[in-house]
């Protein structure tokens, strides 16, 4: 059995591609999608992790451009109102 450690670089780059595929996945979900648009949604456990990693590496931000938070609430709003709209036909069936 080997007892290798990782290096500061090696943690650097994991970090770096963990941040990516984070930023990918959350790009992939509020991008603009059709009803029909099979893409594999976020799991609360996928929301979660993100949550827990932007903490553990102390990120914090400051809304500077009041256009973009109004922009990403809009887009918030309009999620919550087609998954509303969809949970209310399933329980109409």
């Amino acid at each position: 059995m080997s007892n290798s450690a990782g290096t500061m670089d090696d943690l650097g780059k994991l970090h770096g591609k963990l941040t990516n595929y984070y930023n990918k996945r959350l790009d992939t979900q509020l991008a603009e999608q059709d009803d029909e648009d099979l893409s594999m949604p976020l799991s609360p456990a996928e929301l979660t992790a993100m949550n827990n990693f932007l903490k553990q590496n102390e990120v914090t931000a400051i809304a500077e451009d009041s256009e973009q938070l109004s922009d990403l609430q809009r887009k918030l709003k309009d999620k919550q109102r087609k998954g509303a709209a969809k949970l209310a036909s399933v329980t109409a069936i």
